[in-house]
Formats: structure tokens, sequence, C-alpha cells
């Protein structure tokens, strides 16, 4: 399968807004991400990583939790994301 990407090149870091199945909303991080279905929201710790991605009725998704180096702990929920929540 193809995936093709539209990305900001004038950003100081390129990001994906958008790939196959969804458009991603930034603003000083990652904050949403849209399908053709649903509407989720990237929620993150005290140190700004992404542990959550909640729906627009405030319901927890998908949640995970990494050990120190980025492998996954935990997980729970049946939301999905490109990023894996790092």
């Amino acid at each position: 399968m193809i995936t093709n990407y539209m990305i900001d090149l004038a950003s100081r870091m390129i990001q994906v807004l958008a790939d196959n199945r969804r458009t991603y909303l930034y603003g000083n991080g990652r904050i949403a991400q849209y399908s053709a279905t649903a509407t989720e929201f990237f929620l993150t710790d005290a140190l700004g990583s992404v542990r959550q991605l909640a729906d627009g009725n405030g319901e927890v998704t998908l949640a995970k939790g990494y050990e120190p180096f980025g492998e996954t702990l935990e997980s729970a929920g049946d939301g999905e994301s490109a990023f894996a929540l790092a």
C-alpha cells in the first residue's frame, strides 16, 4: 500500500500535516488528529510527551505507558495513531 504525506516545509521541524487516513493539527505541539469518522486529541504528561488520545467527548480512546527507551510497557483502548503516542 502506498501512503501519501503532506508535510509543512516552512516550519522549523518538518511535520506531517496529513496522510492517507488522517489530518493533523499542530500548535506548540501535536494537538489533534482528524479522520473521516472521528476527531481525537493528544494528551500529554508533565514532560510534554503524548500518552493518551481522547475523543471529542473527553473519553480516553487509547492510553500507553512506555519503558525509559520507548518500548511499550502497557496499552489500553482501541484508538489508533501513526505516531505511536511517542
